[in-house]
C-alpha cells in the first residue's frame, strides 16, 4: 500500500498509547475495540484544543474507519489529526493511526468539535487511504431483516464516560459479538478456519450513534448480512435496547483472507449462499 511520503508528519498529535497483550484478539492483532478508543481520545483531545470542556462522546456522531495494517502487542501508536481540505471528505477530520512511521488506520469524523484548530491536509494526499464507503450506516428497524438476535448484556457505570455517554469501544465490543456469533451460525466458525485456513479480517467499520442509555440499561443487538462481494462481505448492526430505543447503527466490512499466505481470499460459498 503506497503512503503520502510523510504520512506521519501530517496533523499534530493527539493521542499515545501501546498495544498491551490482554487487547489481543483470537488473531493476535490489536482488537478493533482499541482502534477505537484511540480515536475516541484522539477526538476528544481535539474538542478541548481551544479550552472548552471536554464533550465525551458528544464530540462526534458519526465516525468511518479504514484498517490498513495489523498492530501486536508491544506496538507504540500515535494518533495525528488533520482536518482534509478537498476531495470526497472535504472538511471532515481525518485522525491517522500511526505505529513506527507506518498507518494503521484511518478514521473520518464528519462535523467533529475543535476542528478549527488543526492544521490542514490536502485531500489528494489522503484520499486513497480513506474509507470506501462514507454514508450512514443503515439505522433500520429492530427486527427488520435480521438474522441474529444477541443478548449482549446491561451497560454498568464503568461502560459510560464522565457525560454519561457509552464508550465508543464498547458498541465496538457489543456487536463484534453479534458478528462472531452471526458467523459462526452461517458456518465461518474456528474449525473452517483450521481446516481451510481461510479466516476473515475487519477492513472498514461505520458508527453512527443515535442515543445514550443510563446505567444498569440491558441491550440487544440485530444483525444481518447485507452484502456479499467476490473477496468482501458486509454486515450491519442495530444496537439498542429491548423497548426500541435504538444506541447505533454499524456497519462492518470484513475480507476474507488466507492466514498462511496473508493474501485476501474469495467469500466461502456458505456465506454467497446466505447473501
Amino acid at each position: 500500500m503506497e503512503e503520502p511520503m510523510d504520512i506521519a508528519q501530517l496533523g499534530i498529535p493527539t493521542h499515545h498509547t501501546r498495544v498491551e497483550r490482554w487487547q489481543c484478539d483470537f488473531n493476535d492483532h490489536w482488537n478493533a475495540r482499541f482502534y477505537g478508543r484511540g480515536f475516541q481520545s484522539a477526538a476528544e483531545t481535539v474538542a478541548t484544543l481551544d479550552g472548552k470542556p471536554n464533550p465525551g462522546a458528544a464530540v462526534i456522531a458519526e465516525r468511518h474507519i479504514r484498517y490498513h495494517r495489523e498492530l501486536r502487542v508491544g506496538a507504540a501508536v500515535e494518533v495525528r489529526s488533520a482536518v482534509i481540505r478537498g476531495g470526497t471528505a472535504d472538511g471532515a477530520v481525518a485522525h491517522l493511526l500511526v505505529s513506527a512511521g507506518r498507518l494503521s488506520a484511518v478514521a473520518i469524523d464528519r462535523k467533529a468539535q475543535g476542528a478549527h484548530i488543526l492544521p490542514d491536509a490536502a485531500g489528494e494526499d489522503l484520499e486513497r487511504l480513506l474509507p470506501r464507503d462514507l454514508s450512514s450506516p443503515a439505522s433500520g428497524g429492530g427486527d427488520a431483516g435480521s438474522v441474529f438476535h444477541g443478548e449482549v448484556g446491561p451497560v454498568r457505570p464503568a461502560e459510560l464516560d464522565h457525560a454519561g455517554g457509552l464508550l465508543f469501544e464498547e458498541i465496538i465490543a457489543r456487536t463484534a459479538i453479534t458478528s462472531h456469533n452471526l458467523l459462526l451460525g452461517l458456518g465461518y466458525t474456528m474449525e473452517f478456519t483450521e481446516r481451510t485456513g481461510i479466516g476473515r479480517m475487519a477492513i472498514e467499520l461505520s458508527v453512527a450513534r443515535h442515543g445514550d442509555v443510563a446505567a444498569g440499561a440491558i441491550l440487544v443487538t440485530h444483525a444481518r448480512l447485507s452484502h456479499v462481494g467476490e473477496k468482501s462481505f458486509s454486515l450491519e448492526h442495530w444496537l439498542g435496547t429491548r423497548a426500541g430505543f435504538q444506541v447505533a447503527a454499524v456497519r462492518q466490512t470484513l475480507l476474507a483472507v488466507d492466514l498462511r499466505t496473508r493474501r485476501v481470499a474469495a467469500v466461502p460459498d456458505f456465506l454467497r449462499r446466505s447473501g
